[in-house]
């Protein structure tokens, strides 16, 4: 015979309690990586937030130094601008009224906005030094308003706290920290 019964009359299998405590098990095993996988994700969304600052800002200062024209003229500078706790920062075309820019302001005003670009969802502005970086063509020299050098914009994650700075020396030297 291939299957015996067993002496006592019972056959084997789980029983109702060590099919609970398998459960217990894997419901905290896949509890802990569920944790870990969505710190994961904050800290990736953070890091990808820094990355494309980075790039906006690096634009800007392309832009700059190949004198792009916006709106059929080329502007005394271009910039970036940050609002404390937003989850966006505005990218501008910093225009005077004098023709030799003798009258620019280096921060945004109204009618100056190229674009918006937004964080990944659940990154913001943390904080900064200065509201506005910009770059005046052709050099490009670098300028913060209102004042103080080097600029450096902290984003946070809302989710973790963890934080990153961006960092943009009197050189233009553009750098995540």
């Amino acid at each position: 015979m291939i299957f015996k019964r067993m002496s006592n009359g019972m056959n084997k299998g789980l029983t109702l309690i060590e099919l609970v405590v398998t459960m217990t098990v894997v419901a905290l095993v896949m509890a802990a990586l569920l944790a870990v996988s969505r710190e994961g994700e904050a800290q990736a969304a953070l890091t990808r937030s820094a990355q494309k600052l980075v790039l906006d800002i690096s634009r800007q200062q392309a832009n700059a130094m190949s004198a792009k024209e916006v709106a059929g003229e080329v502007p005394c500078g271009y910039g970036v601008h940050f609002d404390r706790q937003s989850d966006s920062y505005v990218l501008f075309a910093d225009r005077a009224t004098q023709p030799d820019c003798s009258d620019q302001d280096f921060q945004l005003s109204w009618g100056e906005q190229i674009s918006v670009s937004k964080f990944e969802a659940g990154v913001v502005v943390g904080g900064f030094n200065n509201s506005d970086i910009v770059f005046n063509p052709p050099e490009p020299q670098v300028h913060f308003y209102p004042g103080a050098a080097p600029a450096e914009i902290i984003i946070q994650s809302s989710r973790t706290g963890q934080t990153l700075r961006v960092v943009v020396t009197m050189a233009g030297q553009i750098m995540i920290q």
